[in-house]
């Protein structure tokens, strides 16, 4: 959804001639994907530590260009349902990590399938996320 979300409002800063802004972002993003992969290999993390810096990172880039696209441009850039499924999704990322230090393949399993359940709920009923 970082990706989606960053994409999706690059788009929209470069239709805009924001090109200074979205290159700034851009950086910001490369940065804090660099920095989190060069502190996993200096602490000697395992390969799973430079996943997670890259969700992580993803996550805080598409937060980023959410939010300064909406302070710039207005609350009508981002829909409701939108932004919900964000913080789903958000909330399924922290779930992820939690269920990931357990180290418990039965755990994971269970966890993905849960997911996966959910997203064919919401790909099936897609006014879930919409204002009631």
């Amino acid at each position: 959804v970082g990706q989606t979300l960053g994409w999706n409002f690059n788009t929209l800063l470069l239709h805009k001639g924001d090109f200074a802004l979205s290159c700034l972002l851009n950086a910001a993003w490369c940065g804090l994907f660099i920095g989190g992969t060069m502190l996993c290999v200096a602490r000697g993390w395992p390969l799973a530590s430079v996943g997670w810096a890259y969700a992580i990172s993803y996550t805080l880039y598409g937060a980023n260009y959410a939010a300064v696209s909406v302070r710039r441009y207005g609350s009508g850039v981002l829909s409701a349902g939108n932004a919900r499924l964000a913080a789903l999704c958000l909330g399924g990322l922290l779930a992820a990590y939690g269920v990931s230090r357990l180290d418990s393949g039965a755990a994971s399993l269970a966890f993905l399938a849960a997911a996966l359940s959910a997203l064919g709920l919401l790909a099936a009923r897609p006014d879930l996320l919409e204002a009631s």
